[in-house]
């Protein structure tokens, strides 16, 4: 067969290339592969999403299983090569599944959703991608030519790959590791990139308005038992904006409202001059008083001196595993009635 390849053949000058899967350009940026991966990993999740609503719900188990079988890796394809950088299109793809989990809309802030989730964060995913390449060029035979080329990179440790992942072990306290070219242990890398995410997660929710009352009850970055419990969509949904401060309460509707009523404080349920926020709604409010003794008396005998203990403490104990599901039902109760007086006014 004649390729009719000639020294003559110009070359063409291209933007990027596509390499395995992999696209590159000039720079090196990666911004191309992550776009491509995020579209690809949106229909998967779309897929994944069609199944859930089909049969009406699935638990936390098996949804991340489905998660992290069948979405994470189209999003995290070859992210050992290009994984350091925080890319946002792909951390988008994670946030819609864990707000279709959840219930929740785009307004939700994604520090409390992720949170309450307990999911790892896609970048530190791919970090550990970059350290399992690592491992395995380290362990790599010298005669390959792969081996070489990583020597070289090595030696030259500037904008480059093994720059990033000096980074990264200096990032975990492994400097020694880049060093003296010793392979990573993975899952210590991951449990201490995971410890400084939650350092930096703890005072990220202090700057997000909405998460006035979620601060209070919230104290660590882990799952959360009602996300675990099996229960409706609809009393995880209800739960869930009510952690995260979307619950179209009047402290977050007249946020969209005119100047004037923004500053408006009376409750239009019980029609108190009070503003109507989580604490309000859930403890004080004189229109839920019949479903709201009905709902305490409930607990009291599990919980004796709940009454006695400060707003929030007790948010924090009926929030507990034990608890979870009549808190659900009894937040869902008050939306309903609530909703009920506002369609009939």
């Amino acid at each position: 067969m004649n390729l009719n390849l000639s020294l003559n053949n110009p070359i063409d000058v291209v933007d990027s290339y596509k390499y395995l899967g992999i696209i590159l350009d000039q720079h090196l940026t990666y911004e191309t592969v992550a776009t491509t991966l995020a579209e690809s990993g949106q229909r998967a999740l779309g897929a994944v999403i069609a199944k859930y609503k089909k049969i009406h719900g699935l638990g936390y188990q098996t949804y991340s299983k489905l998660f992290h079988a069948c979405v994470a890796p189209v999003l995290d394809y070859c992210s050992g090569v290009w994984g350091y950088k925080a890319f946002g299109k792909i951390d988008t793809v994670q946030h819609r599944a864990i707000r279709v989990y959840l219930g929740v809309h785009n307004f939700a802030p994604n520090a409390a959703i992720t949170a309450d989730m307990g999911w790892s964060p896609s970048q530190n995913r791919r970090k550990i991608e970059m350290l399992r390449l690592w491992n395995r060029l380290i362990e790599m035979n010298d005669n390959r030519l792969t081996k070489h080329i990583f020597q070289w990179d090595y030696l030259i440790n500037k904008n480059n790959w093994c720059n990033d992942v000096c980074n990264i072990l200096t990032e975990i306290g492994c400097n020694d590791v880049f060093n003296l070219k010793l392979p990573v242990n993975t899952s210590l890398a991951l449990s201490k990139l995971l410890d400084k995410h939650c350092t930096n997660w703890s005072d990220k929710v202090k700057t997000f308005s909405k998460l006035r009352t979620y601060i209070e009850i919230k104290q660590d970055f882990r799952v959360e038992p009602y996300v675990l419990k099996p229960m409706s969509t609809r009393l995880r949904s209800i739960l869930a904006r009510f952690r995260c401060g979307i619950l179209p309460l009047e402290i977050e509707t007249r946020r969209f409202q005119p100047d004037l009523n923004r500053r408006r404080e009376i409750c239009k349920i019980c029609k108190e001059n009070v503003l109507e926020d989580e604490i309000h709604f859930f403890f004080k409010c004189n229109k839920y008083n019949n479903v709201r003794n009905l709902f305490l008396q409930s607990v009291k005998d599990v919980i004796p001196n709940l009454e006695q203990q400060t707003y929030y403490n007790q948010l924090r104990v009926l929030m507990q595993d034990e608890h979870v599901l009549l808190t659900c039902k009894f937040l869902n109760d008050l939306f309903r009635i609530r909703q009920n007086n506002l369609y009939e006014g």
